[in-house]
């Protein structure tokens, strides 16, 4: 799989949004994705705990319907 780019000051905002609001208030729109630069919310998103946040679009588009394992490969990737 091609390297993703991530936007590396969204990362560490929504890591820190992470760390304060954890995963209270799941449908508000408080993170960003760091591929596509939409605001998305918690339940509709996929992180390591805030770290390489990506949107449900993303996800698709990137990894497909069922590419959950690749999804957890690359968010354990540094």
């Amino acid at each position: 799989m091609e390297e993703l780019k991530i936007n590396e000051k969204v990362d560490k905002e929504n890591i820190e949004i992470y760390k304060k609001m954890g995963c209270s208030k799941p449908y508000e729109y408080r993170h960003t994705c760091v591929l596509c630069g939409d605001k998305t919310n918690i339940n509709n998103s996929w992180s390591n705990q805030g770290r390489k946040l990506i949107c449900r679009n993303c996800f698709y588009k990137v990894f497909g319907r069922y590419g959950y394992d690749k999804l957890i490969k690359w968010q354990e990737e540094k």
